[in-house]
C-alpha cells in the first residue's frame, strides 16, 4: 500500500470514535474519507469537531468502495455484524469493540468470515 491509508471510522460520535477521530486526523499516513454517524448523518464535520480541518459530511453507513480500513467504532454486536461486508469489499477491518477476543475465545461473534480469519492468524 502506497501513499496515505484511506480510512473510515464508523461511529464516529461515541468516545471511542471521537477519540479515535482525534488520533488519525493528525497521523501523517492517514486520510480520514468517511465519518459516520446515525445521530450526525449529513452534518459537516466541523460541526462535532471545531478544532480539526476536516471537510466533508457525516455519512449514516460506511460506504467501503475504495477504502483501506474500516474502524469500527460501533456498539457491542452492531460491527461484528457489518464486518463480514467491509471485508467483502477489501477493506481491513479493526474493531474497537468486544465482539472479536470473543470470537478468538471460541465462541461466535456474529461474523463467521471473521472469526475464521481470526482463527486462521493465530496459528
Amino acid at each position: 500500500m502506497s501513499g496515505k491509508v484511506k480510512a473510515v471510522v464508523a461511529g464516529a460520535n461515541g468516545y471511542a470514535g471521537m477519540t479515535l477521530v482525534n488520533l488519525l486526523a493528525r497521523h501523517p499516513n492517514v486520510e480520514l474519507t468517511q465519518l459516520t454517524s446515525r445521530s450526525f448523518a449529513g452534518k459537516p464535520f466541523e460541526s462535532v469537531f471545531p478544532l480539526l480541518e476536516l471537510k466533508g459530511e457525516f455519512l449514516p453507513d460506511p460506504d467501503p468502495a475504495g477504502i483501506d480500513a474500516v474502524f469500527s467504532c460501533l456498539p457491542h454486536n452492531v460491527g461484528a455484524a457489518k464486518a463480514g461486508g467491509w471485508l467483502a469489499a477489501g477493506a481491513r477491518v479493526i474493531d474497537m469493540s468486544a465482539d472479536f477476543p470473543r470470537s478468538w475465545r471460541g465462541r461466535s461473534s456474529g461474523c463467521r468470515s471473521c472469526t475464521s480469519m481470526s482463527s486462521r492468524r493465530r496459528s
